[in-house]
């Protein structure tokens, strides 16, 4: 489990008792003992370096954060970059961030390593920049496309560019640009 005793300590949790029935938890008691840490957390919201500390421990509890901290890079970083409990998808922890971060592309394009649906939280600036799409397609395939804005997914050029890097995004154009013979070649070319 990833919890240590400077996740603990610095959140407020120092009780002997309290600690040793963390450290001996199983998969089991996860939603137990992530109560737990959330009440904590609460209680410690305005310290950075524990909010770090516990969104590395687990992404979900960026959720919980104070939200001055999920504007802060940093915070949000370490979030996507966790592993989680569970070794969940930590790139959901996108899902929590502050809008602006949302936005951000380095933190989405870390969210998407590990999420692949990540870009249904990222910002709508995002979807809607063709260099960030085409860099998203790179990382996830076809299925970034699908989370384009429309009018990229009408836009005939850009259309063209997502097929030749991945064929399968050619089910997300729009109806139109289906049946157009270029993109359709360059789509099973590839």
């Amino acid at each position: 489990m990833l919890i240590d005793n400077k996740l603990l300590e610095r959140i407020g949790i120092r009780e002997r008792a309290d600690v040793e029935k963390i450290k001996r938890s199983t998969d089991h008691d996860i939603e137990l003992i992530k109560k737990h840490v959330v009440a904590a957390i609460k209680a410690a919201e305005k310290n950075k370096a524990a909010m770090i500390d516990a969104v590395t421990a687990d992404y979900s509890f960026l959720e919980h954060v104070d939200e001055d901290l999920k504007k802060d890079k940093e915070v949000v970083l370490a979030a996507v970059r966790s592993k989680g409990f569970q070794n969940e998808e930590y790139g959901r922890a996108l899902e929590f961030a502050h809008e602006t971060l949302q936005n951000d592309p380095e933190i989405v394009l870390i969210a998407l390593q590990s999420y692949r649906d990540a870009l249904k939280f990222a910002g709508e600036k995002l979807k809607v920049n063709k260099k960030f799409i085409l860099e998203a397609i790179k990382i996830i395939g076809a299925s970034a496309f699908y989370f384009a804005d429309e009018d990229l997914q009408k836009d005939k050029k850009f259309v063209l560019l997502a097929v030749q890097r991945n064929g399968y995004a050619l089910q997300y154009a729009h109806e139109d640009l289906k049946k157009n013979p270029d993109i359709f070649m360059a789509a099973k070319m590839r």
